[in-house]
């Protein structure tokens, strides 16, 4: 399988994982509007749209510790002001925009915005319960703290501990996070458990990519019938286990099951391949982090409009996403490229003359 159909089906995951994120909030808002007495069906939609935000961590440990390893390939180095530059004009710009749009709406008195909602987002704060929440508009950004946060420390540790000829220190760190997990859940300390729940996530990407030399053979050899098996089981989990229990074995069952079931993809299958490469989801998967930006404003409580106007903001998020896409972030992503190579190409050129010399 060459990287190219990876990459694809990578990205038809990311639409999959969004599209469960925007079910799951259309339907909380649509039992808050009626009032609907169903919160057990409520709480376990919101699983389902958690679990969407899970398949976006893997993910992303997985694509950015790859892009490091080939960078490290290529160059026999990691440029970690290059790596920061490329991260900073991919998610900072539409954030910003997007918060942006919030300040005006705040300023034209729509209520659930405030500025202090809006400065925490900023500042990639929303996933510290210590400091209040986000509200429901800037509540959301709470899975890109998690991600920014993670993005900041991961590249310390790639080329500090040299993870790409010692992975085995990354898996050494994951199994002293589980027992931390547990020890932090056993004396109350919810939250930060949570924290490294979500991180570990992160971080089983990280090691899929580092191992991928020899899981690459299981995922590419994995069955139809055991990639639905493993998804029957990841749903059962989400939908079924009682939520203190689900808690412990969303640490310790998920991680695999997620990797498993994005990377064992089985594409040779024709039918899985008919969605998986199909150019549509893969694009729809690209434009992906402009829709979850937005289709919080398209879920939103607007008690005087009809539910078919939630339907069609919704529509417009994917459209406005597409514009966004081609029209603003990929003339930025192609800056960040550039101005990234030029650092590289400055620093191999730092190096060599000082071989020289």
């Amino acid at each position: 399988m060459s990287d190219t159909q990876r990459i694809r089906y990578i990205d038809a995951w990311r639409f999959i994982a969004v599209s469960m994120v925007i079910v799951s909030h259309a339907i909380y808002s649509i039992c808050l509007r009626f009032l609907v007495e169903t919160e057990a069906i409520v709480l376990r939609v919101s699983h389902f749209g958690n679990l969407g935000v899970l398949i976006f961590f893997f993910i992303s440990g997985f694509v950015i510790c790859r892009g490091l390893m080939e960078e490290r390939a290529a160059r026999s180095s990691v440029s970690l002001k290059a790596f920061y530059v490329r991260r900073a004009f991919r998610i900072l710009p539409p954030l910003w925009l997007y918060l942006a749009t919030l300040a005006l709406l705040a300023g034209l008195g729509v209520e659930g915005i405030t500025p202090v909602h809006i400065g925490k987002s900023a500042l990639f704060l929303c996933n510290m319960s210590l400091l209040g929440g986000c509200g429901w508009f800037a509540g959301h950004t709470w899975s890109l703290a998690y991600e920014e946060q993670f993005y900041l420390f991961f590249p310390l540790l790639f080329v500090v501990f040299g993870l790409i000829v010692r992975p085995k220190i990354l898996l050494v760190m994951q199994l002293l996070m589980v027992l931390a997990f547990i020890g932090l859940r056993t004396v109350g300390l919810y939250g930060l458990a949570e924290y490294l729940n979500y991180m570990i996530l992160m971080l089983t990407g990280c090691a899929a990519a580092l191992y991928w030399h020899r899981l690459s053979g299981v995922c590419r050899g994995l069955s139809v019938s055991s990639w639905l098996t493993a998804l029957i089981v990841l749903i059962a989990c989400v939908g079924w286990l009682p939520s203190p229990m689900e808690l412990y074995i969303r640490m310790v069952l998920y991680p695999p099951l997620i990797g498993l079931l994005v990377l064992g993809t089985p594409v040779s299958h024709p039918r899985v391949r008919a969605f998986f490469q199909n150019p549509l989801a893969a694009y729809l998967g690209k434009i992906s982090y402009t829709v979850y930006l937005w289709q919080q404003l398209a879920t939103g409580q607007y008690p005087t409009l009809s539910l078919w106007w939630t339907l069609i903001f919704i529509v417009g998020v994917w459209l406005f996403a597409h514009f966004s896409y081609q029209y603003f972030e990929r003339p930025l992503i192609g800056l960040a490229t550039r101005w990234s190579n030029a650092i590289k190409q400055r620093a191999l050129a730092g190096r060599a003359t000082g071989f020289a010399q």
